[in-house]
């Protein structure tokens, strides 16, 4: 759970830097709190509100003011844009759904301002630019351009047992903001780096082709760095090599920035987590084996080449998935 360490042992907290807790020290004693108080905390930060987002629909190329599930891995946290895209990046605010669990920088804007029929509380204070690729499901939109209000004094729920006049308590700010940051080091492709000439130096070509089941030409190929090398493929030359699969995957063959990009969207997104359910495999995982065998595919179709239009790149990747896919 980010912004604070919960182990429960001993019911204490301790909070991020320059938070302060509902009880104005530096640690958050949650035996002091209600249980529906905690379990409206969880569920907001879970995302346990209704599921907003419809599976079945494309969803929509990512824009200001709507409002999206950003999850990476174990974190997850509504998000409302707030710039446009740019360079597979994205700058958002945190939203969350329970008006009672906001402070007084927080705003809230009423369940008539947004398409998905409920009070969105925009932390709008609490802005990160994170990776394109972490917009997991499109939940709705804002329909007005600015925010409503902020909330009054008068109106913020206080966690303690005896109300005080504190109007701020940062439990759920210091949570939303770790989870931006959190969200800011998604990432998916292997860190590029090394030569595969020299990484596959003393691997024979006939070892390769023994171990991945490939001809000599194309065991050439990947020797030479002219054929893309595949995460599977890596797997079992690495043993051979000493060296690691992603340590192989990235020095054979760097992928082409159209397909980091595809590869980036909530549309190839949404039918990565299909096709990862499918597999038992991670999203990670699954984004990465198939986004090089898409790149490994077209290169064995047309040769190796970089400058392929965005369009025959979609094309591309919606065949391979079409064709991993299991059929519904």
């Amino acid at each position: 759970m980010g912004g604070f360490n919960d182990d429960e042992r001993g019911n204490e907290v301790t909070m991020g830097d320059g938070q302060r807790t509902p009880n104005g020290g530096d640690k958050f004693n949650f035996a002091a709190a209600a249980d529906s108080v905690r379990e409206r905390l969880l569920a907001a930060r879970g995302i346990s509100a209704p599921t907003f987002a419809d599976e079945t629909a494309e969803p929509p190329d990512p824009g200001i003011n709507q409002i999206w599930r950003a999850r990476w891995e174990k974190t997850a946290l509504a998000v409302i844009i707030v710039t446009n895209p740019d360079d597979d990046h994205v700058r958002v605010a945190a939203v969350t759904f329970d008006p009672d669990l906001a402070d007084s920088s927080a705003t809230v804007t009423p369940a008539s301002a947004t398409t998905i029929g409920i009070s969105a509380v925009l932390w709008l204070d609490a802005t990160q630019t994170i990776p394109l690729a972490t917009l997991d499901a499109h939940l709705g939109n804002v329909k007005t351009p600015s925010p409503e209000r902020k909330l009054a004094s008068n109106e913020l729920l206080h966690y303690q047992a005896i109300p005080t006049n504190r109007t701020y308590d940062g439990v759920m700010r210091a949570s939303i903001i770790d989870d931006l940051k959190t969200l800011t080091y998604a990432s998916w492709i292997p860190e590029s780096g090394g030569d595969i000439t020299e990484l596959l130096a003393n691997v024979k070509s006939s070892e390769i082709v023994q171990a991945v089941g490939v001809s000599t030409a194309e065991a050439l190929q990947i020797k030479r760095g002219q054929r893309p090398l595949q995460p599977d493929e890596a797997t079992m030359i690495a043993p051979l090599a000493g060296h690691s699969a992603d340590e192989l995957v990235a020095a054979a063959s760097q992928l082409p920035s159209a397909v980091i990009h595809l590869f980036n969207t909530p549309a190839v997104r949404a039918r990565i987590t299909k096709y990862a359910r499918a597999t038992g495999a991670d999203e990670i995982t699954a984004r990465r084996d198939c986004a090089y065998g898409v790149y490994a595919a077209a290169a064995r179709a047309t040769g190796q080449a970089n400058d392929n239009e965005l369009d025959q790149w979609r094309q591309r990747i919606n065949q391979y998935l079409d064709t991993h896919l299991p059929q519904d």
